[in-house]
């Protein structure tokens, strides 16, 4: 499952207040990606981030979930919304985790290293949905 924990002092309130409204195309890939919303928990320990991810006919509606641990966070796929681990999705996860990062954020560990430079590109040079 593509993930990225992240250290560092994330507050969830904050980030939903302000959240990463990414919009992004890559036309050589045929990628495309839209923010639609975000919701907290009322426990405040989880944000749900939904997004539109489209690559060439595959519209895909992801869920990502930015789960509060101790000492930092967890961003991952909503397990309630399954979708194709695609391209797209992965360099979702990572442009998230790049905006993550530019607020302070910093990645502890991911299985998507092949993507987290692209990411972090997109997160910098996205237009705001």
């Amino acid at each position: 499952m593509p993930h990225v924990r992240l250290q560092g002092e994330i507050e969830l309130r904050a980030v939903w207040a302000e959240p990463p409204e990414l919009a992004f195309s890559i036309p050589e890939d045929e990628t495309h990606v839209k923010f639609r919303e975000a919701f907290l928990a009322t426990s405040g320990g989880v944000l749900l981030l939904r997004f539109v991810v489209t690559e060439g006919r595959l519209v895909q509606n992801v869920q990502l979930l930015l789960v509060k641990e101790e000492g930092g966070a967890l961003l991952k796929l909503d397990r309630a919304a399954p979708v194709l681990k695609s391209p797209g999705v992965k360099l979702l996860l990572a442009a998230v985790a790049g905006w993550l990062c530019d607020k302070g954020a910093s990645v502890a560990s991911t299985n998507l290293q092949n993507y987290m430079s692209r990411g972090a590109f997109h997160a910098r040079h996205a237009l705001r949905a």
